[in-house]
Formats: structure tokens, sequence, C-alpha cells
């Protein structure tokens, strides 16, 4: 468990590999310090803060991801029934190898949400998205297996906590989270470079 101001993150652990870099940082196993996610119009935006190895406070990376609102395994490029697609990026905010790099596959499960509602029920059921703002399940856990333009890939399982005030804060200063949202299609992959302000 990863404890810290914002908060105790249980059993939170990505693991990046990134077969591009020198071995000392090829492999590393990261636990989360900060995991949030905040809800709206079907959609669910999460926010993991992840120190260096070892280090129990501040975030030296960051990842963000959007998806359904609801249970579900999906596969980044999928449509999100309340508009966009299935996205994100990867962020290291400092050091030689600091910048962005977008995710361009892999899959996403996301288990305390409601039951995913298929596309043909969701379009014409907007009751049904109206209540996906509503407060529901504190926490969700999400599954990861993806992977990102400049080779990394990302795995684990995060417990994320609701926590609107911190992610409209990130997305409102993030130009990264603008770009991705105004999206009309899936992400495609870009160097890495780009860096988000906070």
């Amino acid at each position: 468990m990863a404890c810290g101001v914002g908060g105790c993150v249980p059993d939170s652990r990505i693991v990046v590999d990134q077969p591009h870099l020198a071995a000392a940082e090829r492999r590393l196993s990261l636990d989360a310090h900060i995991a949030a996610f905040a809800t709206r119009g079907g959609v669910a935006s999460f926010l993991v803060e992840l120190p260096l190895p070892g280090a129990q406070q501040g975030w030296q990376y960051q990842l963000y991801l959007r998806a359904p609102d609801a249970s579900g395994t999906f596969n980044v490029g999928d449509e999100i029934p309340g508009g966009g697609f299935v996205a994100g990026f990867f962020i290291q905010r400092s050091g030689r190898h600091r910048g962005l790099t977008e995710l361009t596959a892999g899959a996403i499960t996301i288990s305390g949400a409601p039951r995913a509602t298929p596309p043909s029920q969701a379009a014409a059921s907007s009751p049904a998205v109206a209540a996906s703002d509503d407060a529901g399940p504190p926490t969700r856990t999400i599954r990861l297996a993806i992977h990102c333009g400049d080779g990394t890939s990302l795995s684990g399982i995060v417990v994320a906590n609701r926590d609107d005030r911190r992610m409209r804060r990130f997305e409102s200063a993030s130009s990264d989270v603008t770009n991705l949202i105004r999206a009309a299609a899936p992400i495609a992959s870009q160097p890495a470079g780009s860096e988000s302000t906070q």
C-alpha cells in the first residue's frame, strides 16, 4: 500500500517496460502515490501519479486515461458512448527522457463501475448516461495491459479513488488533456517531447 498527502492507494502498482532505454531504466516497478478518477457524461477519466522506485511521495510519472464509465474490458481506440475514444498518455516529468507518449494499443479492464451498456442501447438511453454522473461507488479498479507510441508498455492494477476536484484541476491545466478531448479519432502515435503543465 502506497501512502502520501492524497491518502493511501492500496495495492496499486504499475510495471513500466521501456525497451528503448538503458538497462537501469528499462523495467521499473512503480507504486502509485495518487490514483484518482471522475465521471461525466458516460466518460470516466483516471489520473495515476507515480514517484520514483522506492519513493512514497512525488510524481515523476503520470498516467492519464479516458474510458467508458462502465465495468468491462475496453481496447485503446474503442469508441466511448459518451463521446470520444478510449485514449490516454504517459508522462515522465523530468530527466533525460522526460516527455509524453500516447497510448496506441492494449486493453483496460475496469471494475467497480456500472456494467457496460451496448452502444445501440446507450445511444437510445440518455437517462443511463446521466446516471453515470451520480456519486456512485467511491473506487474503481483498473487493470492495465497497454502500449505507447515510443515503445513503452505498462501493466498492473490500480485502485483509484473518486476525486472530482483533483481531476478538474489537472484536466483544466493540461493542454495534453485538451488535445485528447478534442480528438475526433483514435489517438495516433506521436514522438515524446510534449509536457503537461499543472
